[in-house]
C-alpha cells in the first residue's frame, strides 16, 4: 500500500512519527528557553537584579561540580549495570541504570532493587555476596554524592558569593543599563529617538524675572547624565566588611567635619568681631562736623 507520494504507507507512518516527536521535544526546549530568558528583564528589578549577576557567577562552581560528579557518575553507572546483568528494568541497559543512579542525589535510593524477588521463581535476583555488595556499594554511592560533593558544591557557592559581594553592586548597576539598552533596541528606537529620550523639555514659565532661564521649549540633557558619581559610593571598602562598623565609619568622618565646620565658624566669628570693634574704634575718633 502507497500513499499520494509514492513512498510506502509503514514508512510514512514511521516517519511521520518521528518528526512528531522531534516537534515536540523541540517545541518544549524552545518553550523552557524562552522562560529562561525571560529572567533578563528581572535585571530592573531591585532585589532580583542582584541576584542574576550571583547565579552567572556560581554557574562555574557547577561546572566544577559536575567534572567531579561525572567520574562517579559514570563509574557507579557501568558497577551497578555489571551487577545485575539485565536482571533488574531498573538497571537493563546503560542508560536505565545511568537514570537509577542519577535519581539517587535526589533521595531516591531505590535500595529495593537489590533485594527484589523474581515473581516466577520468588528467588532474590542478586544471590548471597552479590546482594551484600550491592548494599555496600550503594551506601557508598549516599556518601559521596550527597555528602561530599553536594555540601562541597554548596561551600564553593558560598565562597563564591562572598569574594564577590563587594562588587554586586557596580555589576547590577551594569546589568540594569544592560537590561535598559535591550528593552530600547527591541522597541525599535533608532540612536535619535534615544537621544530625545535623555532630554528634558523645559516649558518656557515666568517668575518674576527679567529674563527666562531657558528662552522656550528647549530641550535639555537630563541632569543625571552628567552627575558625577564617585567609585567608592558603588563599591564599598573591602576594609569595612561589617555593616555596624561601616556606620560607624560614617559617623566619625561626620564628626570631623562638623567640628572642621565649627572651627571655621568660630575663627570667621573672631574675624568679624575684630572688624567690628575697629569700626567702632574708628567712628568714635571721627570728630562730629
Amino acid at each position: 500500500m502507497e500513499n499520494i507520494f509514492g513512498f510506502p504507507f509503514e514508512l510514512t507512518v514511521a516517519i511521520y512519527g518521528v518528526i512528531l516527536d522531534v516537534y515536540l521535544c523541540l517545541g518544549a526546549f524552545i518553550i523552557l528557553s524562552l522562560w529562561m530568558l525571560s529572567l533578563q528583564y528581572l535585571e530592573v528589578n531591585k532585589t532580583a537584579g542582584y541576584l542574576l549577576p550571583i547565579v552567572k557567577d556560581v554557574m562555574g562552581d557547577v561546572w566544577d561540580f559536575l567534572i567531579f560528579y561525572g567520574v562517579f557518575q559514570c563509574g557507579l553507572t557501568c558497577a551497578y549495570y555489571f551487577i545485575f546483568q539485565q536482571k533488574s528494568d531498573s538497571y537493563k541497559t546503560l542508560w536505565a541504570s545511568f537514570r537509577a543512579t542519577y535519581f539517587v542525589m535526589y533521595g531516591e535510593n531505590g535500595v529495593g532493587d537489590f533485594n527484589a524477588k523474581d515473581d516466577d521463581t520468588k528467588e532474590h535476583l542478586l544471590q548471597g555476596p552479590i546482594m551484600h555488595f550491592g548494599f555496600i556499594l550503594r551506601m557508598f554511592h549516599c556518601a559521596v554524592m550527597v555528602v561530599l560533593l553536594l555540601n562541597l558544591l554548596l561551600a564553593m557557592m558560598n565562597k563564591t558569593v562572598d569574594r564577590n559581594w563587594a562588587k554586586l553592586q557596580s555589576r547590577a548597576l551594569a546589568s540594569y543599563a544592560r537590561c535598559v539598552l535591550r528593552l530600547e533596541t527591541i522597541l525599535g528606537h533608532t540612536e535619535a529617538d534615544r537621544d530625545a529620550m535623555n532630554r528634558i523639555v523645559f516649558q518656557k514659565q515666568w517668575f518674576g524675572e527679567r529674563a527666562p532661564l531657558i528662552r522656550g521649549n528647549q530641550p535639555a540633557l537630563n541632569p543625571i547624565f552628567a552627575e558625577t558619581v564617585p567609585k567608592q559610593s558603588l563599591t564599598p571598602s573591602t576594609d569595612i566588611d561589617d555593616l555596624d562598623a561601616m556606620q560607624e565609619a560614617k559617623v566619625a568622618d561626620a564628626t570631623l567635619q562638623s567640628e572642621a565646620v565649627a572651627k571655621q565658624l568660630q575663627a570667621a566669628m573672631v574675624d568679624i568681631d575684630a572688624k567690628l570693634e575697629a569700626m567702632r574704634a574708628a567712628l568714635q575718633q571721627t570728630t562730629p562736623l
